[in-house]
């Protein structure tokens, strides 16, 4: 089909706001579009000087390619996050697990890596996050929803605040330690420089039942020190 310079596609691609996942090559179908839009677009990247036309049928496409895509539910996501809470409890760390979502495609996933690599700062929603942020190559992550089976902590809450998240949704409650909803509000805390959305509630049954079974089989064993884990050196 007609394309696009490289030039203009590299150009533009970098002032995008979508995921790289989003973003259009000159391999990009555009069948989706009706016919007189797709005559107009041939007409546009064939046009060398027209760059007004040009960027106008980018972002259309980028539009069209975005609302073509399947959008997929939260408990779709929260399923994977509970695939990945259950890779934890499989490892001996504490079943919870975290995707990060950005233009309904996954940026990074994780799961709780206390253990393993011997660090506080080990939860899956902090591996998660600073995973998106590598690969986005930004902090800021105000287009990303964090899907987590497990109410943040208060450190985490924090650190969804710095990354100035746009939503989270979360499986079950943390009565003893959530940040957002059972202990503190970090989330809509108006003395903070970033409130964001959240959905609590999201498969909670099963996302709570994980972690009752596995604090049910951990009492059963004989107390163990943690010289006795395996240990995991963290990545670089």
């Amino acid at each position: 089909m007609p394309a696009f310079s490289q030039d203009f596609l590299k150009r533009r691609n970098a002032d995008s706001k979508l995921s790289p996942s989003l973003h259009l090559t000159n391999a990009t179908k555009i069948t989706f579009l009706p016919m007189w839009m797709r005559d107009s677009y041939i007409r546009a990247s064939k046009a060398p000087q027209d760059d007004n036309h040009k960027d106008f049928f980018y972002e259309l496409i980028l539009m069209m390619k975005n609302l073509d895509a399947p959008r997929h539910s939260d408990e779709f996501w929260m399923r994977k996050s509970l695939h990945l809470a259950k890779k934890a409890a499989e490892q001996d760390e504490v079943p919870v697990g975290a995707i990060l979502v950005v233009d309904n495609h996954i940026i990074s996933k994780s799961f709780n890596k206390k253990e393993q690599w011997r660090t506080p700062i080990g939860h899956a929603e902090v591996i998660c996050v600073h995973r998106a942020s590598q690969k986005l190559d930004r902090w800021r992550l105000s287009d990303a929803t964090l899907y987590v089976t497990l109410e943040p902590c208060v450190m985490c809450a924090g650190m969804l605040v710095q990354s100035r998240i746009g939503r989270l949704v979360y499986g079950t409650k943390d009565p003893k330690g959530g940040g957002i909803h059972s202990l503190y509000q970090l989330s809509e805390d108006s003395r903070l420089n970033h409130r964001f959305e959240v959905t609590s509630g999201v498969l909670a049954e099963e996302c709570g039942k994980i972690l009752s079974d596995f604090f049910k089989q951990r009492r059963k064993r004989p107390m163990e020190n943690d010289t006795d884990r395996v240990t995991k050196k963290k990545p670089t």
